[in-house]
């Protein structure tokens, strides 16, 4: 899911006023979030590693899930220092951004980084309970969300 990273994006580029370790940082986090054992929803459009009728479905959910991060995000910074923000949201992001755009162009570098992303996830296919999946994600929105207020 797209929120928790966006979130801790957004934190992060709240936080620390410096582009490059903004980027740098939200996108280390990424692969943190994405170690922890949580819930994602089906892609169903990239199976086979092809895009297929399912793309409008899942695009959608896509957008409604990073539009949940971007109001929430907005809610709670005010828009203050919103250049830095977006920067962490997108560098948050990214890495989801780069494991779609793998699927849809054959590119061995492309390729690569969907390899490492996919080890990242080393709970993948583990049974934990859906309050411990699920529950790292809220606990994340909450925790993202407090600092920001803060």
């Amino acid at each position: 899911m797209l929120t928790p990273h966006i979130l801790v994006g957004a934190t992060i580029g709240y936080k620390i006023h410096n582009y490059w370790f903004v980027v740098i940082f939200s996108i280390i986090s990424h692969f943190i979030l994405d170690a922890i054992p949580h819930k994602e929803y089906d892609i169903k459009c990239l199976r086979n590693g092809k895009l297929n009728k399912d793309f409008l479905k899942d695009f959608s959910k896509v957008a409604i899930d990073g539009f949940i991060g971007l109001a929430i995000v907005l809610l709670l910074t005010g828009f203050k220092d919103l250049d830095y923000v977006i920067v962490g949201m997108i560098a948050g992001a990214f890495p989801d951004f780069l494991q779609f755009l793998s699927f849809v162009f054959n590119f061995k570098i492309l390729n690569l980084i969907r390899k490492f992303h996919h080890k990242i996830h080393i709970f993948n296919n583990k049974d934990f309970p859906y309050w411990t999946t699920f529950g790292s994600q809220i606990s994340t929105v909450i925790l993202m969300s407090v600092t920001l207020l803060s």
